[in-house]
């Protein structure tokens, strides 16, 4: 072995000693860190755009000007917009109707997931980690 991969195997053996000494809420906020920092770089831009936006009332049939209203637009001009108003129910009755449907059905593929059955070699080449006793080469 050369000398650069003993460094190499020593700094992994130490920072596996260090994330061995942790405890479950450390490690589970270290192993957060980088999902936590993408979902700061790509989801939060854009909604802290979307937001600023927001606080503008912005007509983009009658002119250029875009005054600055605040939270007026959600306190007068939301309440009184009938595709709004309308918009409401539909979205309930979407988010009821896909829960509805996905709830049940991930339940059902999590209980053939947990027995073998016939053709189960198929999920193991989608699902490795659900199948260890289907090792891929």
């Amino acid at each position: 072995m050369t000398a650069s991969s003993n460094a190499i195997r020593s700094a992994f053996g130490r920072a596996s000693r260090r994330l061995d000494r942790l405890s479950e809420r450390t490690f589970a906020l270290v192993v957060s860190i980088p999902s936590l920092l993408l979902v700061a770089l790509v989801v939060l831009p854009p909604t802290i755009a979307v937001f600023a936006l927001s606080l503008f009332r912005i007509e983009l049939a009658k002119d250029n000007r875009t005054p600055f209203v605040g939270l007026a637009n959600f306190f007068t001009r939301l309440p009184a917009d009938d595709v709004v108003i309308a918009a409401i129910p539909r979205t309930l009755l979407f988010a009821a109707g896909i829960t509805l449907v996905t709830v049940p059905l991930a339940l059902v593929t999590a209980l053939a997931l947990n027995r073998r059955f016939r053709g189960d070699s198929i999920f193991a080449v989608a699902l490795p980690a659900y199948f260890p006793r289907h090792p891929l080469p």
